[in-house]
């Protein structure tokens, strides 16, 4: 486990990741960016801010929401708070908490990158069971960036309605440059060659051996 014992600065880009989650796209990678992990991998944990999300928590009014995910939610909300990002960014699907912490931050825009073939249903399941188990509002999410339209259809109109969804393919696919291999066909047109010790043309000579520089001294 690390700690970091001071507070994060401001950044536009706040970006949320696990150990499984894929890089950002090269694009994004060139933006000034704060880079956190969960709190399930307990790496780079933010220490006093973690201390003051336990307290908040502990003394909450309204305790609906399990204990655990309510000290996540608060430890999230204070990083919001003092970096002040305009986007917020996840790149697993999978992690079912992203798709609520809109409702407990309305000022930064919330977005997923699909990072790998992931069901509808799949995604929809955890979505639900996690709402169910801890007492959270509907989920809420401002875009949803997926690698195809059905996948995109299927959660707009089954659970993430408010929801805008980009189907752009996989991000580390988009980052390949692409290398054509398609064969150009060109037309040489080469005048008559000829033998110039015996003056025979290539049309006589054409099963025999021509020298380099025979070829050359015909032109």
């Amino acid at each position: 486990m690390n700690f970091v014992f001071t507070n994060p600065k401001n950044y536009k880009i706040l970006y949320i990741r696990n150990n499984s989650a894929i890089e950002l796209p090269d694009f994004l990678k060139k933006k000034k960016f704060l880079s956190i992990y969960t709190l399930e991998n307990l790496r780079d944990l933010y220490f006093f801010i973690f201390i003051k999300a336990i307290l908040i928590s502990l003394f909450a009014i309204n305790k609906e929401i399990k204990f655990k995910t309510r000290v996540k939610i608060n430890y999230y909300k204070i990083i919001f708070q003092k970096t002040n990002p305009k986007v917020v960014i996840s790149t697993n699907e999978g992690e079912p908490l992203f798709y609520f912490l809109k409702n407990f931050y309305k000022k930064s825009k919330f977005l997923i990158i699909q990072n790998g073939r992931k069901n509808h249903n799949w995604i929809i399941n955890i979505i639900k069971k996690f709402k169910n188990r801890n007492g959270l509002p509907s989920p809420d999410l401002d875009y949803f960036f997926c690698y195809g339209t059905n996948i995109a259809n299927n959660l707009s109109n089954l659970i993430l309605k408010k929801t805008k969804f980009i189907a752009h393919g996989s991000s580390v696919n988009n980052d390949v440059k692409i290398i054509s291999n398609k064969k150009k066909n060109y037309i040489c047109i080469i005048s008559e060659v000829f033998n110039p010790k015996s003056k025979e043309f290539l049309s006589e000579i054409f099963n025999k051996k021509i020298s380099f520089d025979d070829y050359y001294k015909a032109e």
